[in-house]
């Protein structure tokens, strides 16, 4: 339909007077936007314009029976022309008034792109609903906020800083600031548990000016945040602390997870105990644990027990009389506590029980075995099953308790938990009860054939040498065998009883092959196994039974040795194994340290740490000196002496608190000075001062470290023979500092003789350097015993810019 503008209209005219015609006010109503849809499809943008009013003008009566399709036509037409105020308001003022709920979706899609093409429009709309024109219905006032709200909290990246017609609306609709919404819009992330979106949005809230509200659902949300981080193991404190200062009860999840993790929590828990009497029992009752893990029974249980008749939560006191009872192995008390925690949390209270599941029904089942049965759920007519049921997974754990423990040769306990297991199954029918039955017997036969056995190794060893034994060959280590010889070195670790240090230095090996094996690898995670290997090794060599057992083994496979040869064979063993185990860790820095210098720093690292006397690390350190020192020597007799001092510099960034490195340095520019000087040349000091002023910065840390320099010495004691490293480093510091004064000085001299006006601060700085290798000891030798000579010089100098010649130099 391409005609003339003329013949368009009266097309459409026709077509809406047909529409009239129905006597259906919907049906007719359908009809003319169907029409007027089409025209506008099918029309060009001269005859749309023509058409404008008429088009409007029945936009405005559908409106009146199909308020959301006229909404929905008038932002279509609007794409085309400016609209007539007065007909867009009557169309709005329809929707306002009678608004589709089904439809509304779909109409505000359409409109929001008409207000942002027309923003008078939308001033409008805004103004009609913030003064609650009596045009504006509540249902519309509901839909809106409803969609809207849900709309902007689906899009808030999208939206939450920018001027969309949608802020205007939600402002009319109230709250009237972006900072209240902002809350508002927090709350609806908070509750659908994305804990770091509402964190964004309060912070945003706060911000754009929600006060203390926005604060305090903060604080919420960073408690809430901890506690849940708690649940799930994570014990990190800046983690659980969040931002800012934390508040009471985030002091009481750093204190629990200091707790959890055997550490203090006095600091957090003290914190908590001020915020209020709400946490005070429960931090009270944290610090109590906390002195049990620290070993302090006698006081821990006197606190608990003050609590007991303090603390008003069900949940608390029967914690309190579940650990109560479980230290002094009072059963009944524990039966109470286990009621308590029943009534307080019917079928949860496994998951609010800080005390052992099976220990807790061992001693229900002793003292209250009518509470068995609610402790499961209920007592009803399968509540027999139930407790079968109950006692045959109890019995389990304590056979697997048993059984472990006997791989740890840890046979006291193992009879406990044999004995545990055998009162539970008292009065149990069925094929299963009998068949742990046997499974105990088994057991304990086990044992006692095991306490007969006098070999060696115990049951443990032996099964981790079995997992070592793979496809014919020994593996060095096994994932398998690693941790059992861990579980059992936590084990020993935890018992009272004397370290079998056997198992220990298995595990050394194998902690010492993993690390092996993640070094080659380039694996960060390699330095833990190091670390693990390396206090494995200090703790052996510290075990005097450890070498006893050896030096007895040794006497009974080698008959024909004496006593006397078995004993320098073990010691020099022992006196040889730190530098053994410190050998690969030089050896890897010496390595690692051009292309890999973190790593390198790493192994220094482990060196440095390692649990060795002092006088075994210093002998690790003193070889990479010994290294670096045959190097920067040759490239000092070679005159390469930059290459030389780029050496020195690189180990000093790896090593900065190694002496003889440091020595190293000094020696460099005394070689530098003393062959400058033996050249008979004028500008000796000119050029060998550069290198001079580069190895006082680069030895000034260790200087300082030792209290070597100018003001400390002043101050300070000076080196004595008690300290050999301190009085080394002292002599060739002297050295170094006389050369360093000589050159300022015979520099400045030099340059003051060719231009009396050059600056003569040098003198001052000579002196300085001068005076220090004087206080440091200068050897009695020539040109050193010119010191002070040259010291008055320069202070003269310096005064009166004239002197004697230095004819030593």
């Amino acid at each position: 339909m391409r005609g003339d503008r003329g013949q368009q209209r009266r097309e459409l005219e026709a077509r809406l007077e047909r529409a009239d015609a129905h006597p259906d006010p919907g049906t007719r109503t359908q009809a003319a936007l169907n029409a007027i849809h089409e025209f506008v499809d099918q029309a060009e943008t001269s005859q749309l314009l023509f058409a404008r009013i008429l088009l409007q003008e029945r936009t405005a009566q559908a409106a009146t029976v199909a308020p959301d399709s006229a909404v929905r036509l008038l932002a279509r037409l609007g794409g085309w022309f400016d609209l007539d105020p007065e007909l867009a308001h009557a169309v709005l003022g329809e929707w306002l008034r009678a608004p589709d709920a089904a439809a509304f979706a779909g109409t505000w899609d359409a409109l929001s792109e008409l207000l942002a093409e027309q923003p008078a429009l939308g001033e409008w709309l805004v103004t009609t609903i913030r003064v609650r024109d009596a045009s504006v219905s509540a249902e519309f006032l509901r839909l809106a906020t409803r969609y809207l709200t849900e709309f902007v909290d689906q899009r808030f990246r999208q939206y939450e800083l920018t001027s969309a017609p949608v802020w205007q609306l939600l402002y009319a609709l109230g709250p009237g600031g972006r900072g209240d919404w902002f809350l508002l819009f927090g709350d609806r992330a908070a509750e659908r548990g994305e804990l770091a979106e509402a964190t964004r949005r309060y912070e945003l809230a706060e911000r754009f000016g929600g006060g203390t509200a926005a604060i305090d659902r903060l604080q919420r949300i960073h408690d809430f945040s901890a506690y849940h981080l708690l649940l799930q193991g994570i014990t990190a404190g800046d983690k659980l602390r969040g931002p800012g200062a934390p508040t009471a009860y985030r002091q009481l999840m750093l204190g629990a997870a200091a707790v959890m993790n055997g550490r203090p929590g006095t600091g957090p828990l003290a914190a908590a105990v001020r915020g209020g009497e709400r946490l005070r029992p429960a931090a009270r009752f944290l610090a109590a644990l906390g002195r049990l893990r620290e070993g302090e029974r006698g006081r821990a249980r006197g606190e608990l027990r003050e609590l007991l008749t303090d603390a008003a939560d069900p949940g608390l006191t029967a914690n309190i009389q579940l650990v109560l009872g479980a230290l002094d192995d009072d059963g009944p008390l524990i039966a109470a506590g286990a009621r308590a925690l029943l009534a307080r949390y019917r079928e949860h209270w496994p998951a609010h029980c800080l005390v052992d599941i099976a220990t807790v029904l061992t001693a229900v089942s002793r003292n209250d075995a009518e509470l068995l049965p609610g402790l499961i759920g209920s007592a009803g007519s399968d509540g027999g099953g139930q407790l079968d049921a109950l006692r045959i997974s109890t019995v389990r754990t304590y056979l697997a308790k048993a059984a472990r423990a006997a791989v740890f040769s840890q046979f006291d306990e193992t009879t406990d938990a044999l004995n545990q297991a055998r009162e539970l199954l008292v009065g149990a029918d069925g094929a299963e009860a009998d068949e742990l039955r046997a499974t105990a017997t088994h057991i304990a036969d086990t044992v006692a054939r095991l306490q007969r056995t006098t070999g060696p190794e115990r049951p443990l060893d032996r099964l981790a040498f079995a997992d070592l034994r793979q496809d014919g060959t020994i593996q060095p280590w096994t994932r398998h065998a690693l941790e059992l010889w861990l579980e059992n070195d936590r084990r020993q670790a935890a018992s009272a009883a004397d370290p079998d240090s056997r198992s220990l230095h298995h595990l050394a090996v194998a902690q010492h092959a993993r690390a092996y094996q993640l070094e080659i690898d380039g694996d960060n995670a390699a330095f833990e196994h190091w670390r693990r290997a390396i206090d494995c090794w200090a703790r052996l060599h510290a075990d005097d039974p450890y070498w006893e057992r050896m030096r007895t083994h040794l006497s009974s496979v080698m008959p024909d040795t004496t006593a006397d040869e078995v004993d320098y064979a073990v010691e020099q063993t022992r006196a040889e194994l730190p530098a053994q185990v410190l050998e690969p860790h030089v050896t890897l820095v010496q390595r690692l340290r051009r292309d890999q210098l973190p790593r390198a720093r790493a192994h220094l690292d482990l060196i440095r740490a390692a649990p060795f006397a002092p006088a075994d690390i210093a002998r690790a350190r003193g070889r990479l000196a010994r290294e670096a020192g045959g190097q920067i020597r040759r490239l000092t007799r070679e005159g390469q002496l930059d290459r030389a001092l780029e050496e020195v510099q690189a180990w000093i960034e790896i090593d900065s608190t190694n002496i003889p490195l440091a020595e190293q340095a000094l020696d460099v520019g005394i070689e530098t000075v003393e062959t400058e000087n033996r050249r008979h040349d004028k500008g000796w000091a000119e050029q060998a001062l550069p290198t001079l002023e580069r190895i006082a910065a680069l030895v000034e840390p260790m200087c300082e470290e030792l209290g070597l320099t100018a003001k400390q010495l002043s101050t300070g004691h000076k080196p004595t023979a008690d300290e050999p490293d301190r009085v080394a480093f002292a002599a060739k510091l002297a050295r170094h500092e006389f050369w360093f004064g000589a050159c300022l000085l015979v520099s400045t001299d030099h340059r003051l003789r060719n231009n009396p006006l050059e600056d003569r601060s040098g003198f001052r700085r000579s002196a300085g350097h001068l005076n220090t290798a004087l206080m440091l000891g200068l050897p009695s030798i020539a040109p050193y015993d010119q010191g002070r000579q040259l010291l008055v010089a320069a202070s003269r100098w310096e005064r009166y810019m004239q002197g004697p010649a230095l004819g030593f130099l």
